[in-house]
């Protein structure tokens, strides 16, 4: 998207998601200074700086490293709050996402509490399983939709059933590429 193009409220929301995930996941690169805008290439990120008058594009991706890291160092409120903001889902599903009870939920939401490493790999978890579906999808809207259908493939189960687990969230992964690939068999 260039500075003359006017961002729809859909492509804001999407925009907004990937910058979240920037921050949570490659903390070291400078996001907050640069424009970052979605490639389907390779699933990574472009980023271009708009300090000339040329863009200079450099290719960042989400390493293992740098999810490890962040697992470890924790996930701070203010980035899980924006998310929880984006993904519009009830205080019981994300208890469920990050393996805790509903009050705990709500307690870390009242005490703006950052999150520990249990939560954070599971909402790591979570947050990389979105941006696939963003991905393959299209947008935000799309993902939040594939989100809460209940699918035949899934038993009649929506995909947000099943992100409890780290098996959960590997089935749909699959299902994802089958989507993306179109072998919806």
């Amino acid at each position: 998207m260039n500075s003359k193009t006017v961002a729809t409220p859909k492509q804001k929301k999407h925009d907004k998601f990937y910058d979240v995930l920037d921050r949570i996941i490659q903390k070291d690169k400078p996001t907050l200074k640069t424009k970052v805008e979605r490639k389907k290439n390779g699933g990574g990120i472009v980023v271009s700086s708009h300090s000339t008058k040329e863009k200079a594009y450099s290719k960042l991706s989400i390493s293992p490293i740098n999810t490890i890291q962040s697992v470890r160092s924790g996930v701070n409120f203010d980035d899980f709050k924006q998310v929880y903001d984006l993904v519009k889902l009830t205080n019981n599903k994300w208890a469920e996402i990050m393996g805790i009870s509903e009050r705990t939920m709500q307690s870390v939401l009242k005490e703006k509490k950052n999150l520990d490493q249990n939560k954070s790999e599971k909402l790591i978890a979570f947050l990389l399983l979105v941006e696939y579906a963003m991905e393959v999808l299209g947008n935000h809207n799309y993902m939040m939709e594939w989100l809460k259908y209940k699918s035949p493939a899934l038993l009649g189960n929506a995909p947000v059933d099943y992100l409890d687990t780290f098996q959960g969230i590997t089935m749909l992964k699959e299902q994802l590429f089958k989507i993306e690939t179109g072998n919806l068999v």
